[in-house]
């Protein structure tokens, strides 16, 4: 940033921002929100507070140097804006986040959502026996399986509250670290349990529910830098595609209640052979894929058997 940028009027510095950004946002609307972000952050401001701003106001000579590392970062090293201020939005929260965990995606909270309302439509079977107990009973045992930074079981603990037990299993200490963070600063009472996958999870017990969004990407497919240099290659990459949802399909069922449901976040080009993959595996009553917000198959939502 060069020293007309630093001595810019917020208003002017900000339209500066867009500019710089713009090539590695993606588009101007991106860049627009970013620059707004990294204001809001180097001002310790709302997005209010920042409209609200006195138009001549300028930056002081450390938040000017702040604000260069932050763009020199962002602009020639490609590194996700989440990184470089250390948190995300998710829903309704602002998670702490870092290059060991995958930065939280529309489509996760798109997941979350589901499963929410699938709790609040009491499609989802209650108190672990089909029946519904009052709310200050404990009621909904859930487990997240990779659970990175804990957006999925954080966002489900924070809608159900005392009425759900809530466990969650990395096969990363350093995500777990997040997860915990996370959780400790809305004062959530999870789970975190270091392992892989199911096997994690304590072995005697029976959940209603488990959600899991896996690593799902091929390693042959084009990414963005700020994903390829950046992002956990763990929590992205998979050399089989279907091989976490081979495990799910085949073992999930030992850790579900009858009627208990697994959701799961997809590759939308692996969509069908995932569902196949349910489908002809004993133990399921059914299995559905769903749509995301750009009507891609994003989801799928299989039931466990009630019978054998």
């Amino acid at each position: 940033m060069d020293v007309h940028l630093a001595q810019s009027s917020i208003d002017v510095l900000e339209t500066k921002l867009v500019g710089l950004l713009t090539p590695v946002a993606g588009s101007k609307s991106a860049a627009a929100a970013e620059a707004r972000w990294m204001l809001e952050a180097l001002l310790a401001c709302s997005r209010a507070q920042l409209l609200m701003m006195p138009p001549a106001q300028r930056l002081s000579p450390r938040q000017a140097q702040v604000l260069t590392g932050w763009l020199a970062q962002r602009v020639l090293g490609r590194k996700p804006l989440q990184y470089i201020l250390g948190e995300a939005p998710f829903l309704s929260s602002v998670l702490a986040v870092s290059p060991a965990v995958l930065i939280p995606r529309p489509e996760t909270e798109g997941l979350a959502q589901l499963v929410i309302n699938a709790f609040k439509n009491n499609s989802l079977q209650s108190c672990s026996q089909g029946l519904k107990a009052p709310s200050s009973r404990l009621c909904y045992t859930i487990a997240d399986v990779c659970t990175g930074s804990g957006v999925l079981a954080i966002a489900l603990k924070q809608s159900l509250g005392e009425r759900a037990q809530v466990y969650a299993t990395d096969l990363s200490a350093p995500a777990l670290c997040i997860a915990r963070q996370n959780s400790e600063k809305y004062k959530l009472d999870i789970q975190f349990r270091l392992g892989n996958m199911l096997w994690a999870l304590p072995q005697d017990k029976k959940f209603d529910t488990i959600v899991c969004n896996p690593p799902y990407i091929g390693l042959d497919e084009a990414l963005l830098p700020e994903v390829h240099w950046h992002e956990p290659a763990m929590a992205l990459f998979s050399d089989d595609p279907l091989a976490y949802y081979r495990h799910l399909a085949y073992r999930a069922t030992d850790f579900l209640l009858p009627g208990g449901q697994l959701w799961l976040e997809l590759n939308a080009a692996n969509a069908q052979a995932i569902k196949t993959l349910f489908v002809t595996q004993p133990g399921w009553h059914t299995s559905d894929v769903l749509p995301d917000m750009y009507a891609m198959p994003r989801y799928l939502r299989a039931v466990r058997a009630t019978h054998s």
